[in-house]
Parts: C-alpha cells; sequence; structure tokens
C-alpha cells in the first residue's frame, strides 16, 4: 500500500481541495513509480517507452536538487535519445528571483531548443503566460 504524507496549512483550503482531487485521479489511474537515480533510469525509461507515444519528461522543481553530476547525467540522456526521437522535457524552476521559469525544452537530433512558456509562483498561486 502507498501511503501519501503532504503537510497543507489550513488555511490553505484550495491547495487541500486540489490534493484530494489528484489523489482521486491517481487512485483512479495508478502511475507507475520507477525508483532510483533519474539519472541512471531516465535513459532506460526512454528506451523502453513504446515507438507510437510522445516522449516527454516534466519535472517541477527538482533539478537543483539533483548533484551537479546526475543533473548534467539526466539532461543528456534526454539529448542522446533525442538522436533516435524527439524528446520534450517540461521542467519548472526557480530563477533565484522571487518567482519560477517553465520551460519547455525540445532535444530533437541532438540538438535542443527551449522556450519560456510562463513565469509562476512556486507554488502555483499564479502563474504568467508568456505567449
Amino acid at each position: 500500500m502507498l501511503w501519501l504524507r503532504s503537510l497543507i496549512w489550513p488555511d490553505h483550503v484550495g491547495r487541500q481541495e486540489r490534493l484530494t482531487a489528484a489523489i482521486e485521479v491517481g487512485r483512479e489511474n495508478p502511475p507507475q513509480i520507477v525508483e532510483g537515480d533519474a539519472s541512471v533510469e531516465l535513459p532506460l525509461l526512454l528506451a523502453e517507452a513504446p515507438d507510437q507515444t510522445t516522449l516527454c519528461v516534466y519535472g517541477t522543481h527538482t533539478l537543483y536538487q539533483f548533484p551537479r553530476e546526475a543533473r548534467v547525467a539526466t539532461l543528456k540522456a534526454m539529448q542522446a535519445a533525442s538522436r533516435q526521437r524527439t524528446v520534450h522535457f517540461l521542467g519548472m524552476e526557480g530563477t533565484g528571483q522571487d518567482f519560477s521559469e517553465l520551460r519547455w525544452t525540445v532535444y530533437e537530433d541532438g540538438e535542443r531548443s527551449t522556450r519560456v512558456l510562463a513565469r509562476c509562483n512556486p507554488h502555483g498561486r499564479w502563474l504568467e503566460w508568456l505567449g
């Protein structure tokens, strides 16, 4: 059995409602959870993905927590996989300012292009689409 623990401040009713809804979606459609080091597991998962699917990797405020070597290896894994098929990486990371950025990076034929889609509050309070 999978136990989920989350801290939500009592006055953040909207967060509790969103978390409850997300848990229900997860119960109805349980995700495959792979335990391990992303820099090691990601290349294997990308290689195993069915050919007819679009490869999309998503991360929210995670890369800054990786040791530098693991972060570089994870990004290089997506770039290497793109020599076989396109890989999309949708990531939200801090900027060192009072907002985060949602970025869409496309790895294709070993090349990379990145577009900033939005600025946002790290806790989801607001999002400003940049077009």
